[in-house]
């Protein structure tokens, strides 16, 4: 039986030591090598291999089958022994010819199966043998070619140079020389056993993979018989000990190993002549082999022929198949030969075959020649085999899928685009996947664009600088105008995601170029958006002082473009403060020129351009204060900074906080709590002693800047605002509110509030400009909201001091008034005001009493406590309507209809309101306009002017009650008065009170009983004094008596429905069960 054959192996049988549980796997791994070590002992080398292939393939190696066969030494003497073997079975089998063919037992067509086997197997090994002689044939040819090489070299130096300089030469070519490939497999080895021994994993990998051709595990693969050589270090310390004792015996050593080196060579080309001889002898026997293998061959398919006429027609087809493999062993290599043998059904046992014709029509339902996809039939019945072949595959079969694919779900094919792309080793390909990625959504969204970005940030980091500046760059450029909006998007939002990843070169030029260009011929607001976090990202690399400008400008635009306000302070604007910075041009430079633009908008007056000047030095105060606690930073923590930073640039993972804000110091320093609560430590000291905040070295000081340039630019603007400009005066305080909660309590009370006092008490005529309330709702409220010790009592002192200059130097308090409608806005502050107020309502001075009670109408509102204004406003309001001074009385009136104008007020508090006002009306004022204080000129026209401003917001029983009828009253002694100019502007405030206040609903009674007869009297003055607004009283007089019309057919109509119903109910309820009947 042949021990090659699957079914009958010398293991058959065998029980392996980890088939069974109870088997001992140490003592089955001695009794193999035991059995290896017997085989080998006898020459059974055959066997012997197929014993460890078998061991192998379950898991055990045996060390002495494995020593045997890696050594090439023994593999030669065994070429000889196989071939005398494989002669003498040539030998037997001549008995061949004799063989009776009339046997037809199964016994002889298994025995030429054997020898067909045996025959195959003994033609791999002399192939085998073959080419590990060739292999080593070209080795030792090489090494001759360069031993001559040298030699010649040597020779003509030794004739152009003297004895001494021939030593040194001889030393430096040995040393410069190259070495030979056994010396390099050898160093090879030393050095992967040096980086392992030193721990040095990551290393010996990576050197391991660039040497794939040898085998470090293996001492024996270096090279024929040359022993191991100690370390690396134990080399190094031997060539420190042998340069410091050289010496004359020592050269002379080298000079003999030099002449055994050249005998070594002349026999090496003596092995060679030899092996020439001995590769000639083996390709004779080749041939050989080969022609016996065909004869054989020959007499197989003649025996079959014959077998076949008595109808086993099953061995023909056999016959078939092993026709063919015998071919293919001729032809083919030795790889090919071994998977043709697996593929065959012949070796796979099959005991049967049909015709050819009747098999094809059998198979016709699964043939695949009706599949219309070419592509599709060529990718199936082509399976891959080796990792390239797979990326190949996927990288034909994707653009082939993607069409198919919906929309929606085309991102699942992301990680097999980027993968093939990053692994495939043609750049077209590569390229074609890539335009894939781009193009793999026609729209996409928000989410998918996430995504697509990720891929490619994801390619960036896996592939390197200089594959993503070839690969991802180009795709970039090619879209920059793509008609679809997203798809631009896509584009800018990538050229930010992947410029870290860029060298600084391409990011500052082209990268830079191209989100310049987008946002120069964007009109999309969405695109000028990813545009700007883009330039962001990219701000952040820049170091270059050229690139500085050029941002500048860039941010110019951007804050210039309307569309870009909400991301602007988001990203481009702290990424430029952030690159200022680190230019040291935050202040001095960047700060002067927004502090510039500002007083450029201001002379315009241009009041929304200006409120975006002062929003833009809002946000730029957090970085003003981060920038002065930078400079306290250690080198050592920024150095620390700036590594955290580049380890997070390759972080998959980024935990952030929503609360976070960007313009937070703790972010923009860079530390935690603890340490930014230390650095503020450090800011107030230097405050306190009235140091320098910044460094030594550092030419960008913040205070300095802040005391000489901020502050007194931001004065003077504020002082040039009309206090009108309500929206710009809001801007300001949160300016100095910003100001002052950044940089602390220290900086408030040491330098803000102590610079703002100086100049108030400098210059008194400054209280009537902006400058009041932007002080004390700036910073004076700051004070109180960082729980400044005696905050409080200080703003309430100075508002008193303040209402008394005022008032004594008769300047107007509109600034003031503005003041405490700005405070009142904050509840914590209703109590200060009252008390404030109050207070003044009893002073001495008449004119400080006039300026109270015009200031209560400010505190009568809806915003202040409806117990605070019953119980302290309208008493102290009650008392000044008392005064003995006519003007203090007057100031009152407009204070009692705030009240009357709060909502919250209740029904008790208006009546009190208007029981006083309408006493106070029949007061007799003593003065020369009349007898009582509603026949003063003043007191009528301010009665007008609440109907004006208050008509249909007031209280409408204040309106029914007061406004009407004493408006009523001014209409009709308007007639009589004398002077022209004042019945003139009484008759025009009339009208249009009136315009507004009947706009309202009023009760009939009042319509008729005081709105028609004032119209009628306005009529009449309006057509003595102003006949071109008649047609306007005449409409206002028709509109009032259409009202009373309608109301009177209203209530008639009303009056006879109800008569009628009560008629027709009353039968009715008199017997309501009568319909029942």
């Amino acid at each position: 039986m042949n021990p090659f054959l699957e079914d009958g192996g010398i293991l058959r049988g065998f029980n392996f030591p980890g088939d069974s549980d109870n088997n001992n796997t140490e003592l089955g791994h001695g009794k193999m090598e035991s059995i290896g070590g017997h085989l080998l002992e006898h020459k059974f080398i055959l066997s012997a291999l197929e014993l460890y292939t078998e061991c192998l393939e379950r898991g055990m190696e045996l060390g002495n089958l494995r020593d045997f066969f890696s050594n090439p030494t023994n593999f030669e003497v065994q070429v000889d022994n196989s071939i005398n073997g494989s002669m003498q079975r040539i030998g037997s089998m001549s008995s061949f010819d004799s063989f009776d063919a009339v046997q037809l037992s199964d016994d002889g067509r298994r025995q030429t199966d054997e020898k067909v086997a045996v025959l195959e197997f003994e033609l791999r090994k002399a192939k085998e043998t073959i080419k590990s002689l060739r292999s080593s044939l070209t080795t030792f040819s090489e090494r001759a070619n360069e031993a001559d090489n040298a030699q010649k070299e040597k020779q003509q130096q030794q004739h152009n140079s003297s004895n001494k300089n021939q030593v040194d030469n001889t030393n430096d070519q040995d040393e410069n020389k190259d070495p030979e490939p056994m010396e390099y497999r050898a160093i090879n080895f030393l050095v992967n056993e040096y980086l392992l021994n030193q721990n040095y994993k990551l290393s010996s990998i990576t050197f391991c993979e660039e040497n794939a051709n040898q085998d470090f595990e293996d001492w024996h693969d270096v090279g024929l018989n040359i022993s191991k050589p100690p370390s690396l270090v134990a080399l190094y310390r031997n060539n420190l000990k042998y340069v410091e004792h050289e010496s004359a015996e020592a050269t002379q050593q080298r000079q003999q190993v030099r002449q055994d080196f050249d005998s070594i060579i002349d026999q090496n080309k003596m092995e060679i002549e030899q092996l020439k001889e001995e590769s000639l002898k083996l390709k004779q026997r080749n041939e050989e082999l080969t022609q016996e293998l065909l004869d054989l061959r020959e007499k197989s398919w003649k025996e079959n022929l014959r077998l076949h006429d008595i109808g086993c027609q099953t061995e023909q087809e056999e016959e078939e198949t092993a026709d063919s493999i015998a071919e293919e062993i001729v032809e083919q290599p030795k790889e090919k030969v071994e998977e043709k043998m697996i593929k065959s059904p012949s070796l796979q046992s099959c005991d049967r075959w049909v015709p050819k014709k009747f098999w094809n029509k059998l198979i016709e339902d699964t043939d695949p020649s009706e599949v219309e996809e070419q592509w599709l039939k060529e990718e199936v019945n082509n399976i891959c085999k080796t990792s390239d072949q797979l990326v190949s595959c996927v990288a034909r079969c994707i653009p082939q899928i993607l069409p198919i694919v919906l929309l929606s779900k085309r991102d699942r094919l992301l990680p097999m685009l980027l993968a093939t792309a990053s692994l495939h080793r043609e750049a077209e390909v590569r390229n074609n996947l890539l335009n894939l990625l781009f193009n793999l959504i026609k729209k996409p969204n928000q989410l998918q664009r996430q995504m697509i970005l990720q891929g490619c940030v994801s390619y960036a980091k896996h592939v390197g600088k200089d594959r993503t500046e070839e690969e991802l760059l180009p795709q970039c450029w090619e879209q920059i105008g793509h008609k679809y909006s997203e798809r631009r998007q896509l584009i800018a939002e990538t050229c930010g995601a992947i410029s870290p990843f860029l060298r600084s070169e391409i990011r500052s030029s082209l990268i830079f170029s191209i989100l310049l260009q987008i946002l120069q011929e964007e009109k999309v607001k969405e695109v000028k958006h990813s545009v700007i976090q883009s330039l962001a990202i990219v701000f952040t690399f820049l170091s270059e002082g050229d690139k500085y400008k050029q941002a500048e400008e860039c941010l110019w635009s951007v804050i210039a473009d309307d569309d870009c306000s909400e991301v602007l302070y988001k990203s481009i604007f702290p990424s430029f403060c952030l690159f200022a910075i680190f230019r040291r041009s935050f202040c001095f430079d960047f700060g002067d020129k927004l502090l510039t633009r500002l007083k450029m908008k201001m002379e315009t007056l241009e009041e929304m351009e200006c409120v975006k000047q002062v929003t833009i030095l809002i946000h730029y105060i957090s970085f003003l204060y981060s920038y002065a606690l930078i400079s306290f930073l250690k080198e050592e923590e920024k150095v620390e900074q700036q590594q955290e930073f580049l380890q997070n640039l390759n972080a998959t993972q980024r935990n952030t906080s929503a609360d976070d804000n960007v313009e937070n110091p703790r972010l923009i320093v860079g530390v935690d709590e603890n340490t930014l609560q230390s650095l503020r430590g450090k800011f107030d000291e230097a405050i306190t002693r009235h140091e320098q905040i910044s460094n030594p070295d550092h030419d960008d000081d913040v205070l300095l800047w802040v005391t000489g340039h901020f502050m007194p630019t931001i004065v003077e603007v504020v002082v040039g605002l009309k206090t009108r400009h309500n929206i710009l005066i809001r801007e300001f305080i949160n300016l100095f509110a910003a100001l002052s909660t950044n940089f602390g309590e220290r900086f408030v009370q040491k330098i803000l509030r102590p610079s703002f006092s100086k100049r108030l008490e400098a210059d008194e005529s400054l209280l009537v400009t902006s400058l009041l309330p932007v002080f004390v709702v700036g910073v004076l409220q700051s004070c109180i909201e960082l729980s400044i010790e005696e905050s409080e009592i200080q703003t309430h002192r100075f508002l008193f001091g303040v209402l008394e200059s005022l008032s004594e130097s008769q300047m107007p308090i509109d600034g003031l008034r503005k003041t405490v409608v700005l405070l009142r806005e904050r509840k914590r502050n209703h109590e200060m005001l009252v008390q404030v107020i109050v207070s003044a309502s009893v002073h001495p001075s008449h004119l400080v009493r006039i300026s109270s009670a015009a200031l209560l109408a400010s505190v009568s509102g809806d915003q202040m406590d409806v117990k605070m204004v019953t119980n302290n406003v309208i008493p102290a309001l009650v008392e000044l309507s008392m005064d003995d001074n006519t003007q203090v009385r007057l100031a009152t009136i407009l204070s009692f209809a705030a009240v009357a104008e709060n909502r919250q007020v209740t029904s008790e508090a208006i009546m009190r309101v208007i029981n006083q006002l309408r006493n106070m009306m029949m007061w007799n004022c003593g003065g020369d306009e009349g007898g009582n204080m509603l026949g003063l000129h003043s007191v009528k026209l301010e009665v007008i002017e609440i109907a004006i401003k208050m008509g249909t917001s007031i209280h409408p029983r204040f309106r029914d009650e007061f406004l009407l009828p004493h408006m009523a009253i001014i209409a009709a002694s308007n007639n009589g008065i004398a002077d022209f100019e004042k019945r003139s502007q009484l008759c025009i405030a009339l009208m249009e009170a009136y315009t507004n206040i009947l706009c309202c609903f009023i009760d009939e009674g009042l319509l008729q009983g005081s709105c028609l007869p004032a119209l009628k009297c306005l009529q009449v003055d309006m057509i003595a004094l102003h006949p071109e607004r008649v047609d306007s009283v005449n409409s206002l007089v028709e509109g009032v008596e259409r009202r009373v019309c309608e109301n009177n057919d209203t209530t008639n109509d009303n009056d006879s429905i109800k008569s009628q119903t009560s008629e027709e109910t009353k039968p009715r309820s008199r017997n309501p069960f009568q319909r029942l009947f």
